[in-house]
């Protein structure tokens, strides 16, 4: 379990890395979808984090690690070939160019005398290093430890570059030679020279934390049934459980406690500096205690030892809520039919059981954390109880929570979130975890804005969960009123609209806009066009709305027809921007190209959704409830405009075309509009592509034909009813007359 960091003129000795691929979509873990999965799962922080976290840096020391990006069966390769890239960069820095081009010959020499010879007009430390090097790799140990020796003599300043390399390489010597005490000397001395200056830019003095920890490891190792070869360092898989079924004798307990102390006292400061080989060293150092429970007993009083067995333990804990899109899994949960999960689990028990002896264990929180796992409640709640921390009160949360205690599991939410400014016993994941979950219990007492008001500090990784709670659980007034209060409006660009296919956007900007188009659903059109953060969707709103205010205000049929035609348009066209609900049916949160990953489509009453939940999340369904909702509006405003025009005109034709192509997802009510058609209109050039191809509708014709058919029918009116036109015209004559001889009577009598 050696540092697997690569170095100057050694192996490229690392452990393969998986890679991720960000390919989408990406549909977080929702804290709503099984709200008892959610609030029962384990607390647990990764194994990373925690191997970070052990120690406590005191010096500025980073590690220089090969970067792999590639597949796992490519890894290595990759891994070699970036490796000796940055060898080679950082052993030629500074260096002219005609220096450059010799060290690259002196790297290429059969031996470390052809190198020495080849090297002349390099300078001496680093002619003496290169040289060196090359006899490391030809297997000449003497003549690289000679070379590497005589840059320990040059003049300081001369010695200066390679300093912390030699030290690195005589340390490296000294181990293969079974000289632990002078290799361990040695990397203190790289460690030493870098603290004071000395160029390092291969992480050498990180990686001597690892390799001195190694010196200390084998010495744990031997003492295993009298001792055992160490695996080679191809053999990483194997690490931990090559001493599988060996047992410690009890003589020999204190010996390897000791050297266990020092080994992990050495790579957790390798990992607190940022080293991910010594973050796999400690794991692989709590496999190798975790698999006899003589060994745990051996190091169990070790506070750094409890540390590593239980975070390691943690790593298998049931726990969903890590996002598998593409955001971040805290932990492992392995398949239970594998050999492996059954063997830890057991091991785990163990571990537990010597751990409870001790009144005051390091990382009691973790330790409940692991009883919590193991559904041992009294246990889990006994060892919260020791620490004062975030996590400590997290697990006294979901233990409430478990008894049903949703009052109390509230209260020591919020206990846990008051911690996160001076707390580092949670990673910022974890941190989002717990206001998640506490929105989850807020949820459940019926608190339903408060809920919502607990997930937007963390919207950005449960969007879904503020989607659904926004439009399905709230009211409109009661978000607006939330939203005019908490959401300040933005201007974004589309990027920053949330969606399934990628993992960052602007939540306050999004849950404006869900709210605008919620409105424009409820037909609220004077409130809803301000909250569209984008100017091009605000626009399209617009002329949506003012297409069917100015059809309602119309003074004709047809123009009235024309405006609607316009709306059902704008519907269909834009109506997912528009009108789309982020959720179910219309999913503007995949783009509509799923209909999964936010929400959910149906909701009943079970454990920890209330009846109050239900009702709303019925009453707050797009109407019609059906899958791209707004092109039925579409449809229905095309079919209430082609009533409106003359059925022989080619505008109502071409309106139930149009009206027909939107309807492909119902094919019955596609046929029931070809069907009108052949009934009522016309015959035009595309009816044979009705339904595919369609012209524009004609309104300018079909208002003619409207003007010529009111003409004829009031002629026809009149001819049908010309003996009563007849009638009433004499009586007007008479009457007239009449009037008149009144008229000139009165005249007269005066």
């Amino acid at each position: 379990m050696q540092s697997r960091n690569w170095v100057a003129g050694t192996s490229i000795l690392a452990l393969c890395g998986a890679a991720a691929i960000a390919c989408g979509p990406f549909f977080p873990w929702q804290l709503l979808d099984d709200r008892q999965a959610t609030l029962k799962a384990t607390p647990a922080n990764s194994f990373d984090f925690e191997a970070a976290h052990i120690a406590a840096p005191k010096d500025k020391l980073k590690a220089v690690e090969t970067v792999v990006t590639g597949w796992s069966f490519s890894a290595g390769d990759e891994r070699a070939a970036n490796a000796a890239r940055e060898l080679a960069a950082a052993e030629s820095a500074g260096l002219p160019q005609a220096q450059k081009a010799l060290l690259k010959a002196v790297r290429a020499s059969a031996s470390g005398a052809e190198a020495l010879s080849k090297g002349q007009g390099l300078p001496q430390a680093i002619l003496h290093y290169a040289a060196g090097a090359v006899a490391y790799h030809k297997s000449d140990a003497d003549f690289a430890a000679g070379e590497f020796s005589q840059i320990l003599g040059l003049p300081a300043h001369e010695a200066q570059s390679r300093i912390v390399w030699a030290h690195f390489m005589l340390g490296k010597l000294a181990a293969e030679r079974d000289d632990p005490a002078a290799a361990a000397g040695y990397f203190e001395k790289t460690r030493a020279a870098a603290k004071k200056g000395a160029p390092d830019p291969l992480g050498l003095a990180v990686a001597s934390f690892g390799e001195e920890a190694r010196l200390h490891l084998r010495a744990a190792e031997v003492l295993l049934e009298g001792g055992s070869t160490v695996s080679s360092d191809s053999q990483l898989a194997a690490e931990a459980t090559k001493y599988r079924g060996r047992t410690l004798p009890a003589a020999a307990a204190p010996a390897f406690a000791k050297e266990i102390e020092k080994a992990v006292a050495l790579y957790a400061e390798q990992a607190a500096r940022g080293s991910n080989n010594g973050t796999q060293s400690l794991r692989l150092t709590a496999e190798l205690l975790l698999d006899a429970p003589d060994r745990m007993k051996a190091v169990a009083h070790l506070p750094q030892a409890q540390e590593i067995m239980v975070a390691y333990a943690l790593r298998f804990s049931s726990n969903p809520t890590g996002s598998a899109g593409g955001q971040h899994i805290d932990n492992v949960r392995l398949n239970s039919t594998w050999p492996e999960q059954q063997q830890y689990r057991s091991a785990f028990k163990d571990l537990t059981a010597i751990l409870s002896k001790y009144a005051h264990p390091a990382g009691a929180d973790r330790i409940a954390a692991l009883c919590y796992d193991q559904g041992d409640w009294k246990c889990a709640a006994n060892f919260a109880q020791k620490k004062d921390g975030a996590l400590s009160f997290w697990i006294k949360a979901k233990l409430a929570a478990q008894k049903g205690d949703l009052a109390g599991s509230q209260k020591l939410y919020a206990e846990a979130a008051k911690r996160f400014p001076t707390s580092d016993t949670l990673e910022d994941a974890n941190k989002k975890v717990v206001l998640g979950e506490s929105a989850v219990v807020t949820l459940a007492r019926g608190e339903y804005v408060e809920a919502l008001d607990r997930l937007m500090p963390v919207s950005g990784t449960y969007w879904p969960d503020v989607a659904y709670l926004a439009e399905r659980v709230l009211t409109t007034d009661e978000l607006k009123k939330y939203v005019d209060t908490h959401i300040p409006a933005v201007t974004v660009t589309k990027s920053d609209q949330p969606n399934a296919w990628q993992t960052s956007f602007n939540a306050h900007a999004a849950l404006r806009d869900l709210l605008a188009r919620r409105l424009m659903r409820d037909g609220r059109f004077d409130e809803a066009p301000a909250y569209f953060s984008d100017d091009k969707v605000r626009t399209g709103a617009k002329a949506y709305i003012a297409s069917l205010t100015s059809a309602a205000r119309s003074w004709s049929h047809v123009n009235e027809a024309e405006k609607l035609f316009a709306a059902a348009s704008l519907a269909r066209q834009s109506g997912m921007e528009i009108l789309g609900a982020e959720g179910a049916p219309d999913y503007f949160y995949t783009g509509g190209d799923f209909d999964t990953g936010l929400g959910r489509p149906k909701l009943a009453s079970a454990p920890l959704i209330s009846k109050g939940e239900v009702e709303r999340f019925t009453a707050s369904a797009p109407k019609p409830d059906q899958r791209f909702h707004y092109r039925y509006l579409a449809i229905d405003e095309a079919m209430r405009a082609a009533s409106l025009v003359p059925a022989k005109s080619q505008a109502f034709a071409a309106i139930l075309c149009h009206a027909a192509a939107w309807s492909g997802r119902d094919p019955a009510r596609a046929a029931a509009i070809w069907h009108r058609y052949v009934k009522e209109g016309a015959r035009v050039p595309f009816a044979k592509s009705f339904g595919r191809q369609c012209p524009a509708p004609d309104f300018k014709a079909a208002a003619a034909l409207e003007r010529k058919l009111m003409w004829q029918a009031a002629r026809r009116y009149v001819s049908h009813h010309r003996w009563w036109f007849a009638g009433g015209g004499a009586a007007l004559l008479v009457l007239a007359g009449l009037g008149g001889f009144a008229l000139w009577r009165r005249k007269t009598q005066r």
